[in-house]
């Protein structure tokens, strides 16, 4: 079982990771003009616009997971290396749920980064650390 199984397991993660590419790509380009609301905004609109971002980045990484989900097996086994080289459905749909949990996770760290969670109070700059702990979105 054991060096199959993660050659196995590898064919799935090199489809994976390249999805996972792909959608950094596609969030980046999307959160890449927000660096300077972290100085310019308020806060209130600052967690608006994070709101928004987390719904843009479920929406696309649903809408690469779910044709991931019904693709993986049958793109495998007929497509690239055959019957004897496919996992079982339901490791599929683990490998599947943890591609959709991390990228469901990244939305904060994204935005945070392009911000750079650098704010100005008292016409001074503040640092890193103390920005991050009065920003509502970056501390989870």
């Amino acid at each position: 079982m054991g060096i199959h199984a993660i050659a196995l397991y590898g064919n799935y993660m090199l489809v994976v990771n390249s999805m996972t590419r792909v959608v950094d790509q596609i969030f980046d380009a999307v959160v890449a003009p927000l660096g300077n609301l972290g100085v310019t905004e308020s806060g209130e609109r600052q967690y608006q616009v994070f709101k928004t971002c987390f719904f843009v980045n479920a929406f696309i990484a649903a809408f690469i997971s779910i044709p991931m989900l019904c693709l993986f097996n049958p793109v495998i086994t007929q497509i690239w290396l055959g019957p004897d080289y496919a996992f079982p459905e339901i490791v599929v749909v683990l490998i599947v749920l943890l591609f959709y949990l991390k990228e469901m996770r990244c939305a904060a760290p994204r935005l945070r980064a392009r911000m750079a969670c650098i704010g100005i109070r008292d016409g001074r700059r503040l640092s890193r650390r103390s920005s991050c702990f009065r920003c509502r979105f970056c501390s989870f």
